[in-house]
């Protein structure tokens, strides 16, 4: 009996073994082909950097200075291109969105200091974090506006406050 029952757990390990491995091959070739570079799809087309113009080039060589560019995205919605730059500086994953003609659209995910905050910001941050612990400051930009991303622990729950650049509540 404990034999058949050996040899059954033997069968069912092997058998979990192969499905698992046939599905880590099948999501491993799915996501490589689609984002392979050159492949269009809902979110846009990969593509190099010397397949942008040399305008955006420039915008992005300056933005993403002293970082890893992991990805370059070009998108097109109402007869407009537009380009999402993922990159990596200092350890943090950002996103920088630009029009075809190189003008910044939005910055997201750069890490701040609460030192680095306007002081209307800050002192909203410690009123609504008082008792707290304050994890992280992220700043992002779009259309001209900054906005605060604040994760802070308090009373033993994780939290996230959105502040706008005037200190108000999002």
């Amino acid at each position: 009996m404990l034999k058949k029952f050996g040899l059954g757990l033997v069968f069912v390990g092997a058998l979990m073994f192969g499905v698992c491995t046939v599905n880590t091959v099948l999501v491993d070739s799915v996501m490589a082909t689609s984002h392979e570079k050159g492949k269009s799809g809902d979110i846009g087309q990969i593509v190099d950097i010397a397949q942008i113009p040399d305008v955006v080039r420039t915008a992005i060589e300056k933005e993403t200075a002293g970082s890893t560019v992991r990805e370059i995205v070009k998108k097109e919605a109402d007869g407009k291109v537009c380009y999402a730059v993922e990159y990596v500086k200092d350890g943090m994953k950002k996103t920088l969105k630009l029009t075809e003609a190189g003008a910044v659209v939005a910055s997201e995910g750069e890490k701040v200091d609460i030192a680095q905050v306007p002081a209307v910001v800050r002192t909203a941050i410690e009123k609504e974090t008082a008792g707290g612990t304050i994890e992280g400051i992220v700043k992002h930009e779009a259309d001209g506006k900054v906005c605060y991303a604040v994760e802070y622990v308090k009373d033993g729950m994780k939290k996230t406050l959105k502040l706008t650049e005037e200190g108000k509540i999002k």
